[in-house]
């Protein structure tokens, strides 16, 4: 079962963003075409220090395509 949790996740790549994740879990970027690797971090997961999941595999972004990732904190 996956629970939701609010948090932020950084992207690296060709470029490096962070975007926050509100307490639905739902983020959305733009980045240009290329090879990503997702991280995330919550402040309810280790007192917020640290990264808390990362996607499980890069991610390649493709020109006018959408891409969709899950990145899971494990909480317990």
């Amino acid at each position: 079962m996956t629970i939701p949790v609010a948090g932020s996740i950084t992207v690296q790549g060709d470029v490096e963003r962070t975007v926050e994740v509100g307490s639905d879990g739902v983020f959305s970027i733009a980045v240009p075409p290329g090879r990503y690797l997702l991280t995330g971090h919550s402040p309810q997961y280790g007192g917020g220090e640290g990264l808390c999941g990362r996607g499980a595999k890069p991610v390649v972004v493709t020109t006018g395509a959408t891409t969709s990732v899950d990145i899971a904190c494990d909480m317990f």
